[in-house]
């Protein structure tokens, strides 16, 4: 078994002596998905307190009742594409890694695979 890093590989072989092809299986160390898994909480947690502020402030913060007849006011196309934004950042984050690494399977990859493509 060789090493690169936090990545260690196992060559493979094709079998077949006239095809000059390898292939590799790569595995991540536990220290280095102990690492990841900090990264991406951290992110997903301070998206969901920035996404929760911004809510507040966009829904029910100053400036969102008309001072002289107390009706709410509507939100600018711009200020619900930046709260959509927001809510797309939390998944980007990747919140699912947790049970991704736990639960190995193909939902779980899709979905990871799903909230990269966002």
């Amino acid at each position: 078994m060789n090493s690169l890093g936090p990545f260690s590989f196992v060559p493979l072989s094709t079998g077949t002596p006239n095809v000059n092809m390898a292939f590799t299986m790569t595995f991540v160390n536990k220290a280095y998905t102990q690492f990841e898994l900090g990264w991406k909480m951290f992110f997903v947690t301070t998206s969901v307190l920035l996404f929760l502020f911004y809510t507040g402030l966009l829904f029910c913060g100053p400036g969102t009742r008309d001072e002289e007849s107390e009706e709410p006011l509507s939100s600018t196309v711009e200020q619900l594409y930046i709260w959509w934004l927001g809510l797309f950042l939390i998944w980007f984050n990747d919140p699912l890694f947790q049970v991704e690494i736990d639960n190995p399977s193909i939902v779980t990859a899709g979905e990871s695979q799903l909230s990269q493509m966002l």
